[in-house]
């Protein structure tokens, strides 16, 4: 099956201070090639770079604009230029997205018409409902929203009424191998339905790796033509790659 992974990070750990209190695991430099190397064994066509909270997001841009492969088929950034905009918002405090500082963000998203990468904390889904509608492009949430006790479904059922909402089948930082992730799965197909769900890894934040995500959610999806529309197509329409 053709995959695309629509979520992964690589850095130099000088890049980004809040890696010096994240898991030991993650205190070190992560390359393309070792990304790559997760995916050896699948028919793997490329992936998403997803900004990184750097210390500098110009420098960081300036490093992706100038590095060119094959397999790297789109940027979502924290300047403009890329095929999206991230502003992680799950760091900041509660009301954030109400406030004045981010219409100056949902400003420069709309004037160059970018699709908004949503990372945000589930008890902030019902205030980022009330300014959703405001970006005119559209919306792609990381990690399921963040969802864990399902508070935030009302909320995250609301906005996704609009229909430029995706959602984004990537794993949450803390998911890891052994617990069972399908209520979370249904949630987001309940909810979007199939032509707006897509894979993403969260390589390397999330312990669970690549190929172990791919097999449950290959095990959970029955439909071969649902499961290429969330490993492969929907990810092709969403982030407009052409033919590869």
């Amino acid at each position: 099956m053709k995959i695309i992974d629509t979520h992964f990070h690589i850095w130099d750990k000088n890049d980004i201070s809040w890696v010096q209190n994240a898991p030991t695991r993650l205190q070190r430099d992560f390359s393309f090639d070792e990304y790559l190397g997760e995916f050896s064994k699948s028919d793997f066509l490329g992936g998403v770079y997803v900004e990184i909270n750097a210390n500098n997001p110009s420098q960081e841009s300036a490093k992706m604009f100038s590095f060119q492969h094959k397999k790297l088929l789109a940027l979502c950034l924290a300047t403009i230029g890329g095929a999206s905009f991230r502003e992680v918002l799950h760091t900041k405090p509660s009301g954030y997205c109400l406030g004045s500082e981010f219409k100056k963000t949902i400003n420069l998203v709309n004037a160059n018409d970018l699709m908004f990468e949503v990372c945000i904390n589930e008890d902030e889904l019902s205030n980022f409902s009330k300014i959703a509608k405001e970006f005119k492009s559209g919306i792609i949430f990381n990690h399921f929203a963040n969802i864990k006790d399902f508070s935030g479904e009302d909320s995250l059922r609301q906005i996704a009424k609009k229909e430029n909402i995706y959602m984004k089948l990537s794993c949450q930082d803390d998911f890891i191998l052994g617990k069972d992730y399908s209520k979370l799965l249904d949630m987001a197909f309940n909810i979007f339905g199939e032509s707006r769900i897509c894979f993403g890894s969260n390589y390397p934040v999330s312990e669970l790796k690549p190929n172990e995500w791919i097999r449950i959610i290959e095990n959970h999806f029955k439909s071969d033509d649902l499961k290429e529309k969330i490993f492969y197509l929907n990810a092709k329409e969403i982030y407009k790659i052409k033919e590869i």
